[in-house]
């Protein structure tokens, strides 16, 4: 089992390198299309079951990096509408 200053450490290194990864511009705009093919800020409804249980996954997964990187989910939801208006 591991200690509590291995997993501070652990935890501390992911965001760390969550942070040098979607902190630059190339990496914001990644987040912002994952964010957009996984249907953030869109709810998910579907007639389907299976694919409404494919978008919670994907955008649990989205919502999982933001977390980690505690970043501003209004600044890169505006992002999205600016570069991927329909």
């Amino acid at each position: 089992m591991k200690d509590v200053g291995q997993i501070t450490y652990e935890l501390l290194q992911r965001k760390s390198d969550f942070q040098a990864t979607f902190e630059t511009e190339t990496g914001k705009r990644v987040l912002a299309y994952l964010m957009k093919i996984s249907g953030i800020p869109k709810t998910t409804t579907s007639a389907d079951a299976q694919q409404l249980l494919i978008q919670e996954g994907q955008q649990h997964i989205i919502y999982s990096i933001l977390k980690i990187l505690n970043t501003d989910q209004q600044e890169l939801l505006n992002r999205i509408e600016e570069q991927y208006e329909d």
